[in-house]
């Protein structure tokens, strides 16, 4: 079958440039209907100002878009792979390549869209497009509505419109502003994929990994803007002329105290004042009488640092000891793991498995394969598990399910049978050539016609 985008008739779908891919949010609300404005009945749910502060900490924080992107990484790596059938692995990797000629978004492009927002928000959505015109694949019948690509949508635009009586979700509305005015769309919740990391009280939302950093990073970047305030003030300090009161009334200015004022608007930068008797100049914030903020601004940033779960070597700010960077990263590993368990899970359950069934495949069909964060975590305990199986603590099977390979591999496939036996055997098999080779200095001594006259007896106490 060819996928190409251009042999594909979809239904429902944006008007987008197949072959550029072009994608846009204005593609993606012709999915939608168009909002009645009476539909959501509890706009409780909404996280739209914390999203919103999220977004802009992301795009403006320097130590909050390494976190995030550090994050991503580990949690990624070089890639997710799907692992099971080949039958049902290929089905799905066209499946995605159908989606990849649409809109752009193969599996790997989704993975990583839906990541950044799970990590972002501790929510992650995506917009189901679908196709009538792709009902077969590799000889097997699609059932249902079958998706032709996925939309990823920022939270930040969408807002649940929720029943009040049973809780259940209606519609999801998004909102967007283009060319200054504002357009809402709604989308029905079968259309709408939704990944939640830590799902909160409300069952709806997930928790974002940031919010709590939200605070402290705007405390923080105050405190740094005072900072700057000082320098400018300090690099410019204000001039204080002390004029003694000569004349005994209160009031009146002595001429040499003119005539002193006067100097020090016209002195150059790095001159020098000398003055007479009865005349004080001071220079306010150059005698240590200013706040000192250091302490402040460093106490917000550990914060910060703690709130992302990282340290300052980390995100590029000051070295620290060893022992502590190393037992940052191993929370920062758990807290990656956690963020690959749950977001694998979901991916499966929304979007893998509703694939497989269509195509008559289990449930069970494939797995998504994630990478260790911690890769020298992975040597140990490989090399672990592999001297456990050389002291026969574990089996071969067992070494293997435990390192997360494949038990059923052929041990004759392995480096003992492959070289270590055929390297043995060679030099057996050099000594046997030897030795028939006549009584030379490989010859064993045995007379080739009647080898059992040579044989020596055994020696011992004679029976009785």
């Amino acid at each position: 079958m060819n996928i190409d985008g251009q042999t594909i008739k979809l239904t429902g779908m944006p008007g987008v440039d197949i072959l550029r891919r072009r994608y846009a949010v204005q593609g993606v609300a012709k999915l939608g209907q168009p909002a009645t404005g009476s539909a959501v009945l509890s706009k409780s749910f909404g996280n739209g100002a914390l999203f919103s502060d999220i977004w802009q900490a992301y795009r403006s924080d320097g130590y909050v878009y390494r976190a995030v992107n550090r994050l991503r990484q580990l949690a990624i790596g070089t890639g997710i792979r799907i692992e099971g059938k080949d039958e049902a692995v290929r089905y799905l990797n066209t499946r995605f390549e159908i989606s990849k000629s649409v809109n752009g978004f193969g599996f790997d492009d989704l993975v990583q869209a839906l990541m950044l927002d799970y990590i972002l928000y501790g929510n992650a959505f995506a917009v189901r497009a679908y196709t009538s015109q792709v009902q077969s694949l590799y000889g097997r019948k699609l059932s249902g509505k079958v998706a032709a690509a996925w939309y990823p949508i920022s939270p930040r635009m969408l807002t649940p419109s929720i029943d009040n009586k049973t809780g259940e979700v209606l519609s999801w509305e998004m909102k967007y502003e283009i060319r200054g005015s504002l357009v809402t769309r709604q989308f029905k919740p079968s259309d709408v994929d939704h990944l939640v990391y830590n799902r909160g009280s409300d069952y709806l939302w997930g928790n974002s990994l940031l919010g709590p950093v939200i605070e402290d990073v705007r405390a923080f970047r105050q405190i740094e803007e005072n900072i700057l305030r000082l320098m400018h003030k300090f690099s410019n300090p204000i001039i204080v002329i002390i004029t003694p009161d000569s004349t005994g009334t209160g009031i009146g200015l002595r001429a040499d105290m003119q005539v002193l004022a006067d100097s020090i608007a016209n002195m150059a930068e790095d001159g020098a004042l000398v003055l007479m008797p009865g005349q004080d100049v001071r220079l306010l914030g150059a005698e240590s009488h200013a706040l000192r903020v250091e302490g402040y601004a460093q106490m917000f940033k550990k914060r910060i640092f703690g709130d992302l779960g990282m340290s300052a070597s980390m995100l590029a700010d000051e070295p620290e000891s060893e022992n502590r960077v190393q037992d940052i990263e191993r929370q920062l590993y758990d807290i990656v793991l956690d963020i690959q368990g749950q977001f694998g899970r979901q991916f499966m359950y929304v979007i893998i498995r509703p694939l497989l069934e269509q195509a008559g495949f289990p449930a069970d069909s494939v797995s998504l394969k994630f990478l260790d964060p911690d890769p020298l975590a992975t040597l140990r305990r490989e090399a672990q598990l592999a001297s456990l199986y050389v002291q026969n603590a574990i089996t071969w099977t067992e070494m293997r399910q435990r390192m997360g390979l494949d038990p059923n591999a052929s041990e004759k496939d392995t480096y003992l049978w492959r070289v270590q036996i055929p390297r043995a055997v060679a030099v057996l098999q050099a000594q046997v050539n030897l030795g028939l080779a006549g009584d030379g200095a490989g010859s064993t001594g045995l007379d080739q016609d009647n080898p059992d006259a040579d044989v020596p007896k055994p020696r011992g106490r004679p029976s009785k």
